[in-house]
């Protein structure tokens, strides 16, 4: 062996012992005959064998709240008609090809990516199984490089996150104000709630597998990198991000397998916000339910295939962004198996995880809190009955999934507009009431007004401000602008950078001037997510004001 290859065996070895497996984590309890540990005070159990359901590629659970799990050629409902928490039931809803890789329910109806395309699996009779075959909307390559997740937001549109082989044509941004053409890797997509318009809003992803929506509205993945690379000297590590809208989120391809990283300084780079060694996410879903600890709620949970674990994230907001604390839910004593593929949280708060096997590991488990509070005998810091109908709407749980949707539309459809324009405009709420009543007011009543806003706009919670940019950006109206103005001056970088998007995204309609002043009065913001936006303006500058702005016309800010 030549001295070159002596080195290199070294330097891989040296690498290897640098990025062991952590240490067992304390206070952990064992599962037995799983090999596996969980955080103290909660209840592992398997709900469904791989008798029932294997090799899951994806999970959802309908408006009822039942399982609901994708394999190749099956979508099945999995249910414990006996509430014995273990399933006795199973129904084939479809017989696709392939596996859906996304799947949500809108009332009896399945939206699902599988076969190539987003499809509607229509159930008129609603017997629980789909009649006929499915429709077709967009269309999307299939596998581990193509279309990947499927979720609804708070607007009512749908987000479908795509690899980057999923062929993206010009269809896919036939939006007008597309704020991405001809994406970079992998996009997120956003998609209009009567499936008829589409944009590319983010891209530069490489293998990003699901997303989540943050319970102030901001978007969350966990892109994996290229784990061919690991241990050479250009390795990227698995990155947790916050989704810039409209920003590069790091990797270039070239074709034919060629994928490459953005330097960490390159200026139009989307910073992430965590960065590890030993993480393979697979799926991630926000606690925003109530059975789970206190310090649970809120937080980012995600689900780690390689290592057979489950990871709680904590998240701080900070600046235009937020800060990440890490810590173990349920983790592998060893090689066992256990690959979690999909996690879904039903509507007592437990927490659904599918897995990839087809073993004694494979199926369906089901983690929950059993720990209760010795005084009260219930479980700790419940919150109180619901007062009213209005009030459900505002406390719902898990308020963007299908079963939770199924509860508290109707209610805010009876309740009308009025009662959420109070709230949104109210000094006493607080402000995950403001932010609620804001995306009602967004998804089911055309947006705020111009009454609305200008009191929003001037709200002590800067989330609250932010997210007024944000239903401006769905249904401007007329003096939107002055708002935004208003908005460009917050001293909070998360609201400016969430003004920015509405210029950026409406730039046709605003003055060229207008917008000249606003892109380069902020591209040299310290915060560098409000600087990425100001590009991202900037680069939809008309000729003669993006000549302005190369020649250095100052700009009053």
């Amino acid at each position: 062996m030549n001295v070159q290859s002596l080195i290199h065996v070294a330097l891989l070895l040296l690498a290897a012992t640098s990025v062991q497996a952590a240490p067992p984590s304390t206070n952990l309890v064992t599962v037995p005959g799983l090999n596996l540990r969980h955080a103290a005070g909660f209840k592992f159990t398997q709900y469904a064998g791989p008798g029932w359901a294997h090799e899951i590629r994806s999970m959802t659970l309908d408006s009822e709240g039942r399982v609901v799990a994708s394999g190749r050629g099956w979508i099945r409902r999995l249910e414990d008609s006996d509430s014995d928490g273990v399933v006795d039931k199973a129904t084939e809803i479809a017989s696709p090809k392939t596996a859906a890789s996304g799947m949500v329910f809108v009332g009896n109806d399945l939206y699902a990516l599988v076969d190539g395309s987003l499809s509607r699996f229509l159930d008129p009779d609603g017997d629980g199984v789909a009649d006929g075959a499915p429709q077709r909307f967009f269309e999307f390559a299939h596998g581990n490089e193509g279309a990947q997740m499927l979720r609804r937001g708070a607007d009512g549109a749908w987000y479908v996150m795509v690899g980057r082989r999923a062929r993206l044509a010009s269809a896919h941004w036939n939006f007008p104000g597309s704020p991405i053409r001809q994406p970079d890797a992998g996009a997120l997509l956003q998609i209009s709630p009567d499936l008829s318009r589409s944009q590319v809003i983010a891209q530069g992803f490489l293998h990003a597998a699901d997303f989540d929506f943050h319970p102030l509205g901001p978007l969350f993945t966990y892109d994996r990198g290229d784990l061919s690379d690991a241990f050479l000297p250009w390795q990227v590590f698995p990155r947790l991000y916050q989704i810039a809208m409209g920003g590069h989120h790091g990797w270039r391809d070239e074709g034919y397998g060629n994928a490459w990283s953005l330097a960490d300084h390159h200026p139009d780079l989307v910073p992430p916000i965590w960065s590890a060694n030993r993480l393979d996410p697979s799926a991630l879903a926000f606690y925003r339910h109530h059975q789970f600890p206190t310090e649970m709620r809120g937080s980012l949970l995600i689900a780690d295939r390689e290592h057979g674990a489950i990871w709680v994230a904590k998240t701080t907001p900070f600046q235009s962004g937020f800060t990440v604390t890490m810590n173990p839910l349920v983790e592998s004593n060893g090689r066992n198996g256990w690959m979690p593929s999909a996690l879904a949280i039903g509507k007592d708060g437990s927490l659904f995880i599918a897995t990839e096997g087809r073993g004694p590991s494979g199926g369906i488990f089901r983690l929950e809190y059993t720990l209760l509070d010795p005084s009260t005998g219930r479980l700790p810091d419940q919150p109180a009955p619901y007062l009213s109908n209005f009030d459900r709407v505002l406390r719902a749980p898990q308020r963007l999934e299908a079963w939770s949707r199924n509860q508290w539309v109707p209610l805010a459809l009876r309740e009308g507009r009025r009662p959420f324009e109070q709230v949104a405009m109210s000094l006493g709420d607080p402000e995950e009431h403001k932010l609620v009543a804001i995306d009602v007011l967004t998804e089911l009543f055309g947006g705020l007004g111009q009454k609305e806003a200008n009191i929003t706009a001037k709200s002590v919670s800067a989330s609250v401000r932010a997210r007024t940019a944000w239903s401006i950006n769905r249904y401007p109206f007329h003096g939107s602008l002055v708002v935004l103005q208003e908005l460009l001056r917050d001293e909070s970088p998360l609201v400016r950078a969430a003004a920015l998007e509405v210029y950026r995204d409406h730039a046709g309609t605003i003055p060229p001037l207008e917008l000249l002043r606003v892109a380069s009065s902020h591209l040299g913001h310290e915060d560098q997510r409000v600087r990425t936006t100001a590009i991202g303006l900037a680069a939809r500058l008309p000729e003669t004001e993006w000549n302005q702005l190369l020649a250095g016309t100052p700009q009053s800010p």
